[in-house]
């Protein structure tokens, strides 16, 4: 009994150790984003501030968004977004687009736009 106790803490240790690193390091699409009321993302409401939303790995159809606060002291929402064609007319500055809210609660962030990009990135909630 023991001995498989020993092995096992072994086994973990070496997986913990030897495993593959995996570092999120922001690329491209950082934006500095200043909201003048609550609102919400998926698991968490901002309040009235400038928060950072930036990509953290570019891939494929779905890529990893960020959100913190300004000081990058606080993680809101690490997630999978789904790449969106930029509304036509939005300006190519940063935005973001806002879904339904029911009365008194913050509207959710639908999509954020980098600057200069002609893509977004959908924020994806689950159906509660």
């Amino acid at each position: 009994m023991m001995r498989r106790w020993v092995l096992a803490a072994c086994a973990a240790f070496l997986a913990a150790t030897v495993g593959p690193a995996v570092k999120a390091a922001p690329i491209d699409g950082t934006t500095f984003l200043t909201f003048g009321s609550a609102v919400s993302i998926p698991g968490a409401t901002l309040r009235p501030g400038t928060y950072i939303f930036e990509r953290v790995d570019g891939s494929s159809d779905l890529d990893v968004v960020r959100v913190l606060s300004r000081d990058r002291s606080h993680v809101y929402l690490t997630q999978f977004t789904r790449n969106v064609p930029r509304p036509a007319g939005l300006s190519d500055r940063p935005a973001v687009t806002f879904g339904e809210a029911d009365k008194g609660t913050p509207p959710p962030v639908k999509a954020w736009y980098p600057p200069n990009e002609s893509t977004g990135q959908e924020f994806i909630y689950s159906r509660n």
